[in-house]
């Protein structure tokens, strides 16, 4: 069976400093729900519950989630099924039914012209990005020129990006309308938003926003991953550690008396040995970006922790990347969301952060506490778990044996499921995708 590479991407909550007092509130009230379904979503007028149980979904699907910080948001999903084609729901602007309407549908359709050899899809705050068979195709609000088409105007179809003699293997669109790809040679071009106020491009423009693939400064080789976070891009290159974009509290290793770094800037201590990265994907403050990176099975982390987002038990910023108090060996994967992330140790998930429930290690908007060093998640103890991805309060984590599990906000039907019974022991394996 062809292993499909799983996507994750969190909408940026943009007036959560407007919204926060009345989503606190919200979120008091909510209970928490578990969702089972064992068909393909029916329509429905209302937005699920969050699910605080790891749901095993199907073996035979791969999909990519754009989940928002709260329920104030836009909310989306595009899975890659049966025969690498494309399924989206959600808000029906990012459908591909070129409505360009906000009205919510459940029901997963082909997006037109993705109905084979898709094999990478970015679901972000109003767009979509996806690569069949190397050439990249996106669509969306485009408000900051983030689909990358050479304009700002909606696109309410997939349209190819053109970058020529460049085929793409990878997309990512960020919390703050930033799209960058990475193409089969190792090369990372980015385009969107490039206010240099705070977020940077690396691509040498100072325009406001850049409407085509542009590549970033000093990254045309030997590029293996990247992250795009609320307002600052990372990627590794040879091993090492480069970031650039806001770094008003150091977050990036480097001291810039909070200007931003314009070009990818190394960050000290992980200069080598550097295999996996994670940005996280906006808090509830302004200002501050969450980086975590995996250096020789070690986990280190810094920037931002007012909320305990790098898991180390304090909520100290952090400005020199140092080894995880408690993650610090044996670590293979990790993810970090709004305010807290996942890992994977020893074959092991654990999470934590502002939302992680204590009792059982998953994501709980109900748990506004939380837990400021990680905590181990119930997940079944006879499955080797090999990746986790996920942002806001969504995670998911793939095993050995191709399972994959889900838990946290269900928005947009995330977690393919239709019902929201608040009994963990109804979840069961979604149907797939035909």
């Amino acid at each position: 069976m062809h292993l499909k590479k799983l996507f994750f991407q969190n909408q940026f909550w943009n007036s959560y400093h407007l919204a926060l007092p009345l989503l606190l509130t919200l979120l008091s009230a909510c209970d928490v729900s578990v969702v089972e379904s064992t068909t393909p979503l029916a329509g429905q007028n209302t937005s699920p519950a969050p699910t605080s149980t790891p749901i095993p979904l199907p073996l035979s699907d791969r999909f990519g989630i754009r989940m928002s910080n709260s329920w104030f948001d836009n909310s989306g999903a595009c899975r890659i099924g049966r025969g690498d084609a494309l399924y989206c729901w959600g808000k029906s602007i990012i459908s591909g039914d070129g409505s360009g309407s906000v009205n919510w549908s459940f029901s997963p359709a082909v997006v037109s012209g993705l109905e084979s050899n898709v094999s990478d899809v970015s679901v972000g705050q109003y767009d979509v990005c996806a690569i069949q068979a190397g050439a990249l195709f996106c669509w969306g609000n485009n408000f900051m020129g983030e689909t990358g088409v050479g304009s700002n105007d909606p696109i309410t179809s997939p349209s190819q990006v053109v970058v020529t003699d460049v085929q793409f293997s990878s997309v990512k669109i960020g919390p703050s309308r930033q799209t960058c790809a990475l193409t089969t040679l190792g090369a990372l071009y980015c385009w969107g938003l490039n206010d240099n106020s705070m977020t940077n491009l690396g691509v040498g423009s100072t325009d406001t926003f850049v409407s085509t693939p542009m590549p970033v400064q000093d990254m045309d080789t030997d590029v293996t991953a990247f992250s795009v976070g609320k307002n600052a891009i990372c990627a590794i290159k040879t091993g090492a550690l480069y970031c650039w974009g806001s770094n008003e509290v150091g977050e990036l290793g480097t001291d810039s008396g909070g200007f931003p770094l314009s070009t990818p800037t190394l960050v000290p201590t992980l200069d080598t040995g550097v295999t996996d990265l994670g940005i996280n994907s906006g808090s509830f403050k302004d200002s501050g970006n969450s980086i975590c990176a995996i250096k020789s099975g070690a986990l280190y982390c810094l920037g931002q922790n007012d909320l305990g987002q790098l898991g180390d038990g304090t909520t100290t910023v952090v400005t020199a990347a140092e080894p995880h108090p408690f993650l610090n060996s044996n670590v293979t994967a990790i993810a970090l969301g709004s305010v807290g992330g996942c890992a994977i140790m020893n074959s092991l998930v654990y999470c934590w952060g502002n939302y992680v429930n204590e009792a059982n290690g998953v994501v709980d908007q109900n748990t506004f506490s939380g837990n400021m060093t990680p905590i181990p998640v119930t997940l079944p103890l006879d499955e080797t778990f090999t990746e986790v991805q996920g942002n806001g309060f969504t995670f998911c984590a793939r095993t050995l044996s191709q399972k994959e599990y889900c838990w946290g906000t269900n928005l947009g039907q995330a977690l393919f499921t239709d019902s929201t019974t608040d009994s963990a022991t109804d979840a069961m394996e979604a149907g797939p995708f035909d």
